[in-house]
Formats: structure tokens, sequence, C-alpha cells
């Protein structure tokens, strides 16, 4: 392969729009330092991926030529000067994926999903374990494999349609992309969902859910986040036909409305705690604005998610890639910046912040709209981080439009139809204060509708932050915020006693799981149960088997077990706080008729 440095966002130049939704400042409640280390060895960061450890630490994929792994120690206190950055892994191919899972880094490369393992401690990869490359891969500069979720076990991940240098398909094109996979660690591929075109950026939220970003060209009129469904045909059409493209498009959770409110979108981050708890970010890989995020809220009708695009923050870089959280509300943003044209690396601007939490997160530092929800056919709910003044009931400050997309196989088109602007009929103010309902005639399902605030403030004068907000309404509500699954901590508030998901990070990802060490005897499978040392077990099961796994001492007393269904990575550590002693322990999983044992053995 050539492995030229193309950005697949965006393949051929985007014209540059102004954007007039006001935004032009960090957002008051944060401030931001610059991490963007050079390293022992020069070398830039263009971030394609980015989580971090149980103890802090940020882990740091380089996309390049070629690709690297950094470990920087000090992320959550340091600055460019003093960060500490080192060389973790080197030599991948196109690294656009990140995930650190029980405290060990994987990374998604162009053709494979890859386990870094630091054997001997001393802070560098010794083992590169491919974990699967069961997935459609070419010599085509731009297909490429976007982003990396963890979930049950298993990865997630999508991958672009076979985008040419100037951004349409060739023709006819790669089989096998644009489509939504999960990546099994036995090296089988499952195909989910299609009709993604350049998906640069996914997320996992309310637990079990995963999304992800798809950005504007050929039969995408603008970009857009997408609710991960399977069986669902998301919108492109490849001529190498995918499964479900036969179907009927689903359409998005949320509309991106191209030059007003993203160029290029990329990584989507949960905020599970705080004022914005319930939402997303999510980044724009645009220089044009020196580096964006906006926040998502997010509602659902019916089984259909429908969400709000509200910006947040801009003018702190050169345009965000990818996001992580770390210790204390600590932000993470990666960057890679671009002007609109990705014919090569020296025209991208690489970057690293940290967005520094505001002294109390459950308070927002700006009068801002939290949250936007629809309340029926005629009506849309608009609430606010602080009481609104009196005035807000007046009809005359709010301009509401709305219009709808189709989708066309040039690119770039498929423009806005079917625009409108509609009357507000009225403008009550609830009585918390903080919720303003608005009346309005003409509504329509599967439109997106655009809110302009006008001489708005908080009832102590403050000024709104940005006066434009856009609702994708798929279904008149009212509805709900979808509720949090997965959780395995029961002091959580949001613990669901019913999900199947096992998976610290699932709905409290700033928390910290300190995994005790074992003693093993090598890293040897034992058919379906394998022990990966640092206290972590492995499971590779069908979908859907039924499991029981018992950690039992050498008398045969129990002293852990574990219950579920299909494959697992479970944190095995936790017996050793409970009193259990040095020695010997087995390990034993049974599953249907079937029954494998491992023996282990505890150094403490």
């Amino acid at each position: 392969m050539k492995n030229r440095l193309y950005m697949v966002i965006l393949a051929a130049a985007a014209c540059v729009s102004a954007q007039g939704n006001g935004l032009t400042a960090v957002h008051p409640g944060y401030t931001v330092t610059d991490l963007k280390p050079t390293g022992n060895e020069g070398k830039k960061f263009f971030v394609g991926g980015m989580d971090t450890f149980s103890d802090g630490r940020l882990a740091v994929c380089n996309w390049g030529n070629p690709g690297d792994v950094w470990l920087i120690g000090n992320a959550a206190k340091g600055t460019a000067a003093t960060a500490a950055a080192t060389l973790f892994a080197t030599g991948f191919r196109q690294l656009l994926g990140c995930k650190v899972v029980h405290d060990t880094v994987y990374v998604l490369q162009m053709d494979e999903l890859t386990q870094l393992v630091d054997v001997d401690k001393d802070g560098k990869a010794d083992e590169y374990n491919k974990v699967n490359d069961n997935f459609s891969t070419s010599e085509s500069d731009l297909a490429y494999a976007y982003d990396l979720e963890y979930l049950g076990g298993d990865f997630y991940a999508v991958l672009s349609s076979d985008v040419q240098i100037g951004g349409m398909d060739f023709s006819p094109s790669l089989p096998g992309r644009s489509q939504y996979v999960r990546l099994r660690r036995n090296n089988k591929t499952d195909v989910l969902a299609s009709g993604f075109r350049n998906p640069n950026g996914m997320g996992k939220g309310f637990g079990n859910r995963l999304f992800s970003v798809d950005n504007q060209g050929s039969w995408l009129p603008s970009s857009k986040i997408i609710h991960l469904q399977e069986g669902k045909f998301f919108g492109h059409k490849n001529n190498a036909t995918t499964p479900f493209q036969d179907q009927p498009e689903t359409w998005p959770m949320a509309w991106l409305p191209h030059g007003d409110v993203s160029y290029n979108p990329g990584d989507l981050l949960f905020i599970s705690e705080g004022i914005y708890k319930n939402q997303f970010f999510f980044t724009d890989l645009s220089d044009t604005w020196k580096g964006r995020i906006y926040r998502v809220s997010m509602q659902e009708v019916s089984g259909v998610m429908q969400a709000a695009v509200i910006p947040f923050s801009s003018n702190f870089g050169v345009g965000g890639s990818r996001m992580a959280w770390g210790p204390d509300g600590v932000l993470y943003v990666g960057e890679i910046g671009s002007s609109g044209s990705w014919s090569s690396l020296a025209t991208l601007k690489p970057g690293l912040k940290r967005f520094n939490p505001p002294a109390d997160p459950e308070k927002s530092s700006a009068f801002e709209v939290l949250a936007v929800r629809s309340m029926g056919p005629s009506t849309l709910e608009l609430e606010f981080t602080e009481p609104v003044a009196a005035d807000a009931n007046q009809a005359g400050k709010y301009t509401i439009k709305q219009w709808t997309f189709q989708p066309q196989l040039s690119y770039g088109g498929g423009n806005k139809a079917n625009q409108s602007t509609l009357s507000v009929q009225s403008a009550l103010i609830k009585p918390d204060g903080k919720t303003v309902e608005l009346r309005i005639n003409g509504m329509l399902e599967k439109y997106l509708v655009h809110i302009a605030m006008t001489g708005l403030s908080s009832s102590t004068a403050g000024a709104l932050w940005t006066p434009q907000v856009w609702f994708t309404l798929n279904k008149f509500g009212p509805g709900t915020v979808p509720p949090i699954a997965g959780c395995r901590d029961q002091a959580n508030a949001d613990y669901n006693s019913k999900a199947t998901v096992d998976d610290p990070k699932a709905c409290s990802p700033n928390s910290i799981t300190a995994i005790q060490s074992f003693a093993s005897a090598g890293r040897e499978s034992s058919g379906a149960l394998r022990y990966l040392g640092a206290g972590r077990i492995r499971l590779d099961l069908s979908p859907d088997a039924p499991y029981v796994l018992t950690l039992a001492d050498v008398a045969g007393r129990e002293v852990k077990s574990w219950q579920g269904r299909g494959s697992a990575e479970l944190d095995g550590s936790a017996f050793l706080k409970q009193g259990a002693s040095r020695g010997i322990y087995f390990l034993q999983l049974r599953s249907a008729s079937r029954t494998w044992s491992r023996r282990i053995l505890s150094s403490l």
C-alpha cells in the first residue's frame, strides 16, 4: 500500500462558509491547557484515538506514518512543557481507534484490531497480538476502520465506504465496506448494520447503546449522528451491495447542518455526571473555528432517538478529533485540524488539549440552553441552565425554521428541502422558571427544527451563551431520556439489575478499579476459558450461551462466582479484597454441557 496520509472524512476540499451562531470563545466554566508534547523522538501528535488507564495515564494513538501509541503519565496536571510522553508501541497502519480495557491497550488499524501487552511492565509493549483482522480492507488510501468501542467482551467499529480521492466511491467499490461490525476475539466478525460513508467517531452512552457520526458526501446531504442499531440501513448506498441496503433508510438521531453546525464531525463522548449528565459532547475537526465542541441532548419517543445540538465551546485549538475523560472530570481533546484539504500530513495541524473542569460541575458558568424536548405535535420545550427573565414569554423572541434533506448520489448533493418558517403562537415560562414552552404551528416529523433566540437573558440579566440550537424531530413527544443500563456498581443510582453488560466503564467512565496481580504459569489457552494476567479472565462463548464461572480454593470451597451470557472479560481480583490468602486457586467454566478448568496462583 502507498500508505499516503489522507483523512477520509472529506476526501475533497469543502467550501468553508461563515458560521453565525455567535460562539467564538471557550466555555466560561473551563480553562484550557495545551498538552501537545513532541515526545522524545520529536513526533507530532495527530490524535486518531485516545483513552485513559485506571491510574489516570493517557494513551494517545498517533495517526501518522507509521502510526504509534504514546503514554502520557502526568496529563491531568502537566503542561506542554512538562507532560511526560513515552513511546509505547509503533509500526501501525493508520490508527483511528484506541481503547483501554482493564488497563490493556487495544488499537484499531486499517486492517487489524491489535492487543498491546506490556509483559515486563517497563512502559513499552512487548506483545502485539492480533485480535481480529477478519474485515474488508484494500490498497485504497481511504478504506479506514473507524474508532473503537468495547462492550460485554467484544469490540465494535464502523468501516468507511470505499472512497476515492475527490469524494465519490470507487466504481465498483470494495465489497464488505460501509458496515457497522462486531469484532470478536476468535477472529469472527458480525455485520450488524450498513449504510455508512465516513463515520469518523463513535460513542457509548446509556450503558449499552452505541452511537456514531457520519460525514457528508455522496448519499449524505449533511453530516449526522446515528444511534447504531442492528439490522438497519443508514443511507449511504454502495455499488457493491451491503447487507440491509434494500431496507428503507433509518433517519439519524441528529442532523448536523453542513457549514452551520459542522464540517467534519469527530468523536462522541458520553457525560455521566454533572449538569450535562446523560448528554454527549462531540467535536469537529475543521480549524475554521479554531476548535469546536457541541453538546447533544437526547430524547427517546416510542423507541426512536432524537436530539438537539447545542454549541458549547470554541476557539481553543485547531480542531478536535478524539476525546476522553480523565480523573476528577478532566476532559482531553485530541486534534487533527484541517482547513478542508486532506492531501498530505503537512496540511494538518496536530494538537492535544486538557479542559480543566469547573469548581462545581453541577452548575453551568453560562446561561445556556440545557435541553430541547418535543412535547407534542405543536409543542417544544426549551430548558435553560438558569431561570429566564420575565420577557422570555414574548413569542417574538423565537424564530423557528424547519427543513428536511434529500439524499443524492453526487458528492455534496442533496440540499435542504421543503424549507419553511413556522409561526410561534405563544411562549410560556413553566413553574420551574427555567423551562419555556413554545406553541408552534406546522411542525413535521423527520424534519430538522432550527431555533434562533433574540434578546433572551437570565433573571439576573446574564446574556445567552449561544443563540441557536438545532433539534432533529423524528417523532412527536412527550418522551424520556433513555434509561441507563449495563452498570455493575449497585451503589450507583442508575444501576439496572436486569442489565447483562459486564463493563466497568458502561456508566461511570471516571471510575477507577484497582486490579491486583496474580502470578500465572503462562498465557496458555484452555478452550473458551483464558487467563490474561493482571486479574483478568476472558470467556470466548457464542453470543447467547449462558455460563457460570467459579473460582475455588484448593479445598474446593467457592470464593467467587460470575454468571452471564456470551463472551466477556471479567475482573478476577475482587476475591483478593475479601481476604483470600496466597496460594493455588482453580477456575471452572460451565456453559451448557461443556466444562473448562484452569489453575492459577495468587502471589498475594
